[in-house]
C-alpha cells in the first residue's frame, strides 16, 4: 500500500514537473520575443541603415581626419593627431572596416532578393545594392590602391582571405557593375518592402520620382569613376562619357542640387546626428592660422560665417587662426 502510494506520488510530482516545464518553455520563448524589433530581414530593412551609418561614418571621418589633416583646424587639447601630422600605421584601420561591413550588408540586400519567387523580384533593390557597393569600393580604392573585391564579403561561401583586385580591375568592375545597376532600375515598381520611403530619395512603393533620381545617383558616380580614368587607354573612358551624355534618356545624371545625394536626418534617436551638441562644434578646436591666411589671401567671404573675429592688444578686430604642425 505504502508502495502503492509512492508511485503515485512519484509518476504526479512527474506530471507536475513536466507541465511546469513545458509552460515555463513556452512563456520563456514568449518573453525571449522582443514584439518592438524585427525578427525577419527583407532588402528593404537594410537599406536605411547603410545609408545612415555609412553617411555618418563619412562626417565624423571628414570631421576627425580630413578636416584637420587639410589644416582647416587645430585640436586644442592634444599635440598628437592628424591635425598635427601625428599619423600611426592603423590610421585607416577604421575606413576599411566600416566600409567592408556596408558593403557586406549591401550584398545581402542582393541575396535576400535572390532568394525571392521569379514573379516577386524586385530589381530595384539589386539596381541600389550595386550602386552602394561601387560608392564604397571606390573609396576603398582611392584610399588603399589594390583592394578585395571579386571575392570580398565571402565567407559564407568558404573565402575566408579573399584575393586582392588591382586598382585598374576594381574601377572596371565599378563601371561595368554601374552600367548594369541603370539597366536594372525599373521606374514602375518603387520600392516595395519601403513603404514609408528610405532614407536618401523618400523611394516607396510606385515612387517612379524617386527611382528616377536613384538612376541619377548611379550614373552620375560613373561619369565620375570614368573621369578619374579617362588618361588610362583601357578603359575607353572618354567614348563612354560621350555616349552617356549624349543619351540622357538612357542614362539620366545629376541636373541640379535636388537631385544630389544629400541624406536629411531628424537629429533625435534612432537618427542622430554626428555632433548632437553645439559645443561639439567649438570645445577644444580652433580655426587654423594656415586656413585664415589662405581665406584672407583669397578675400573669400565665407571667412566671416567660418570665423569670429578677435580684439587684438591694440585694440583693432581681425580673424586670428593658430599656428600648427
Amino acid at each position: 500500500m505504502k508502495t502503492n502510494k509512492l508511485f503515485k506520488n512519484i509518476v504526479w510530482g512527474m506530471t507536475l514537473c513536466g507541465a511546469l516545464c513545458t509552460t515555463s518553455c513556452t512563456s520563456f520563448d514568449e518573453l525571449n520575443t522582443d514584439p518592438t524589433r524585427m525578427d525577419e530581414v527583407n532588402p528593404g530593412t537594410l537599406l536605411n541603415p547603410i545609408l545612415y551609418e555609412t553617411s555618418v561614418y563619412n562626417w565624423k571621418r571628414y570631421n576627425s581626419y580630413t578636416y584637420d589633416l587639410m589644416q582647416c583646424a587645430v585640436s586644442t587639447s592634444s599635440t598628437n593627431g592628424v591635425g598635427w601630422w601625428y599619423m600611426t600605421d592603423s590610421e585607416g584601420d577604421g575606413t576599411w572596416t566600416t566600409y567592408y561591413k556596408w558593403i557586406n550588408n549591401a550584398k545581402e540586400m542582393m541575396r535576400l532578393t535572390g532568394k525571392l519567387p521569379e514573379a516577386s523580384k524586385q530589381p530595384n533593390y539589386d539596381a541600389i545594392s550595386l550602386t552602394l557597393q561601387c560608392w564604397l569600393y571606390q573609396i576603398l580604392t582611392d584610399a588603399f590602391g589594390d583592394i578585395p573585391m571579386s571575392e570580398a564579403c565571402s565567407a559564407d561561401e568558404g573565402i575566408l582571405a579573399p584575393k586582392f583586385d588591382t586598382q585598374q580591375q576594381v574601377y572596371q568592375q565599378i563601371i561595368d557593375n554601374l552600367k548594369t545597376a541603370n539597366e536594372l532600375f525599373d521606374k514602375a515598381n518603387g520600392l516595395i518592402y519601403n513603404q514609408s520611403g528610405e532614407m536618401l530619395y523618400k523611394t516607396s512603393k510606385g515612387d517612379a520620382t524617386g527611382i528616377l533620381k536613384w538612376k541619377k545617383f548611379c550614373n552620375s558616380l560613373r561619369l565620375r569613376a570614368l573621369l578619374r580614368v579617362i588618361d588610362v587607354p583601357e578603359f575607353n573612358a572618354k567614348q563612354e562619357l560621350r555616349t552617356m551624355l549624349t543619351d540622357p534618356a538612357t542614362y539620366p545624371v545629376f541636373e541640379s542640387n535636388d537631385d544630389a545625394a544629400l541624406l536629411a536626418i531628424s537629429g533625435t534617436y534612432p537618427e542622430e546626428a554626428p555632433l548632437t551638441r553645439p559645443q561639439d562644434f567649438t570645445s577644444y578646436v580652433q580655426i587654423s592660422e594656415f586656413f585664415v591666411n589662405l581665406l584672407k589671401g583669397w578675400n573669400d567671404p565665407r571667412l566671416q560665417v567660418y570665423a569670429t573675429q578677435v580684439t587684438l592688444p591694440d585694440q583693432t578686430k581681425d580673424y586670428v587662426g593658430l599656428p600648427s604642425g
